[in-house]
């Protein structure tokens, strides 16, 4: 998935559960109209949307994966209701007797089925690595989610204008990874384990 300024020539590779929402607010304005502002699928990165990204300046904001799983269980399956959302879904989840508001334990434990049979989950949970291709060295720039000021500056630059990037989508419990059992903790980190392998260097598991 990419977001594209055009007069800016400016790629935006989102990742969901990222700070997403509250960037993409901010490259709107920098738009110069709504033609100005180009949006992809929503699907990992792909040669399609390499093909629409060429001659841009490209940009990513990773997060710690530990801390992007519990916002993502925190704001979409606990403040949206997301598993439970639509009918269908709701359904699916009956069948294979799920629960629709699990608690971290019993997501944790059942994380396969609720990933699979949910688009919406599917689409928070996927891991960083699908959203970006694999290869941080095909970006211009990579920012972390905790240095959006730095994020904020360029784009102040390219703008001749000071912008500031909102906290948005910031609803449900905040979950502490050092307060959850041993065994929640050790299926956090096989699920987030291949990110932290992409990301090494910039993000380290914490213990188990």
């Amino acid at each position: 998935m990419v977001e594209i300024v055009k007069s800016r020539k400016l790629a935006y590779f989102p990742i969901r559960k990222v700070g997403n929402t509250s960037i993409r607010a901010v490259l709107k304005e920098l738009a110069d109209g709504p033609g100005d502002y180009w949006s992809s699928p929503d699907v990992p990165l792909s040669p399609l949307t390499r093909f629409y990204a060429r001659g841009c300046h490209k940009i990513a904001v990773v997060r710690d994966p530990v801390r992007r799983f519990l916002s993502a269980y925190g704001n979409r399956v606990i403040f949206h209701r997301d598993i439970g959302l639509r009918a269908y879904d709701r359904l699916i989840a009956k069948a294979l007797g799920l629960s629709l508001t699990p608690g971290i334990e019993e997501f944790c434990a059942r994380y396969r089925l609720y990933y699979l049979s949910n688009d919406k989950i599917r689409r928070h949970f996927r891991l960083q690595r699908q959203y970006l291709g694999g290869d941080l060295g095909y970006f211009d720039k990579i920012y972390k989610l905790e240095e959006l000021d730095r994020l904020a500056e360029d784009l102040s630059q390219m703008a001749g204008r000071k912008i500031e990037i909102p906290r948005l989508q910031t609803g449900g419990p905040k979950l502490r990874f050092e307060d959850l059992p041993c065994e929640t903790r050790r299926k956090i980190l096989a699920i987030t384990g291949p990110d932290y392998k992409f990301l090494k260097g910039i993000y380290e598991p914490p213990e188990a």
